[in-house]
């Protein structure tokens, strides 16, 4: 499979997912192994410090990633973290 986000564009895309799951607390241990998954096995980075990164707002992650080919990718990356999120259920 073809690797539409190019080496130079890993960091900021990462930036981006970390953004994704940080709704005030960072995100879930789960949504936060899962760009270190990504980082390590599909990017081949294992040595990118994701905690050096600094997550990404909406608007910024519109200005980073302007390749028309990186939102498709960077919205399916998205769904699997998604996937991680646990919410507690709300008390009645």
């Amino acid at each position: 499979m073809p690797r539409f986000v190019t080496p130079e564009m890993v960091e900021p895309v990462v930036a981006v997912l970390l953004g994704a799951v940080d709704t005030g607390d960072g995100g879930t241990d789960e949504q936060r192994a899962v760009p270190a998954a990504i980082v390590a096995g599909y990017w081949e980075r294992p040595g990118l410090d994701l905690g050096a990164l600094r997550a990404l707002d909406p608007e910024e992650a519109a200005a980073v990633v302007t390749d028309p080919a990186h939102p498709r990718q960077v919205r399916e990356m998205m769904v699997p973290l998604e996937a991680c999120l646990i919410r507690s259920p709300t008390p009645r």
